[in-house]
């Protein structure tokens, strides 16, 4: 039987077509896939990464869609120590992409980016571009720095790149949040 369930405002469906089984059985057939809603948490997480400056191609972004939608329950003990290693070089190095941060742990993107959502709760590229927004916030807040000198400093493309990434991850624009932290 089928059944369909909207919300208030209706739904939003994305379709993607894997047409590849070798690699579909590679990464996910061990997995127990399951179609699931993606909550506004997730979804925003989602466009976060989708509009980073790295500028994913279409078949990374499907594959971060797929890590985002999977359900992994609380994972018990600590991160592999490759998963470890891959958080503190995007803390370190955000230029690297993702693609040479799975091979220099030897394991495929998709992978990585499954594990990295499972032990952190947001992808890599949604953790990289959370931690550079978060840096670049920082130096204007706190430090008085300009939004054109800290876009620059965190590798955004412009001023304007910037602000729409601090109205995205906070809610607010930059004035307001200097206005509400100094009074």
């Amino acid at each position: 039987m089928h059944r369909n369930e909207y919300g208030p405002a209706g739904a939003l469906f994305l379709s993607i077509s894997i047409n590849n089984a070798k690699l579909w059985d590679e990464f996910f057939g061990a997995v127990d896939w399951k179609w699931h809603t993606i909550g506004r948490v997730d979804l925003r997480s989602a466009m976060l990464a989708f509009s980073s400056p790295e500028c994913l191609s279409p078949s990374d972004a499907a594959f971060e869609l797929l890590a985002i939608a999977q359900r992994f329950e609380e994972p018990i003990g600590t991160p592999p120590r490759w998963i470890r290693h891959v958080r503190e070089k995007l803390a370190l190095s955000p230029s690297t992409s993702i693609q040479t941060l799975a091979a220099e742990a030897g394991v495929h993107r998709v992978y990585l980016a499954r594990c990295f959502r499972k032990w952190y709760g947001v992808t890599p590229t949604a953790y990289r571009i959370h931690r550079q927004t978060s840096k670049a916030l920082a130096r204007c807040i706190f430090d008085g720095e300009t939004a054109l000198t800290a876009a620059y400093d965190y590798g955004f493309s412009d001023q304007s790149h910037l602000l729409r990434a601090v109205r995205r991850q906070t809610g607010c624009t930059l004035k307001h949040l200097r206005q509400w932290l100094h009074g």
